[in-house]
């Protein structure tokens, strides 16, 4: 919250009751020594950035389909029925925004969504 406040982050966002951030020192060190960054970031996030650094590349890892996320939300076990509810409801609605990226990754095989963004990168 303090480096929110001081400005000292390029994108932030509350999500399922926890605060996340990419800090914007380590971003603007990095875009300067000429190196590509990679952040995991939401769709809020990710629209945040795009107007900060409008030459930056957005790519959209979707689900093979809300069903198959529901599965493996529910396989690894760390949440509870109502919070896998409610990140399949903010799922749906992000993969909606999808077209808003410059690429899009269907992650339905590990290999496959990690050749394809290895190409990307490229």
């Amino acid at each position: 919250m303090k480096k929110r406040k001081k400005k000292k982050l390029l994108e932030w966002a509350s999500n399922f009751g926890y605060f996340y951030g990419t800090p914007l020192a380590p971003v603007k060190d990095s875009i300067k020594k000429g190196k590509n960054i990679l952040l995991t970031i939401d769709v809020k996030g990710a629209k945040k950035v795009k107007k900060l650094i409008p030459d930056s590349i957005h790519i959209f890892l979707m689900p093979p389909s809300i069903s198959d996320l529901k599965k493996r939300l529910k396989k690894r076990g760390t949440d509870k029925q109502k919070d896998i509810k409610k990140r399949l409801s903010i799922a749906a609605k992000e993969i909606k925004e999808a077209k808003i990226y410059d690429y899009t990754v269907v992650n339905d095989n590990i290999n496959n969504a990690v050749s394809r963004l290895k190409s990307i990168v490229r």
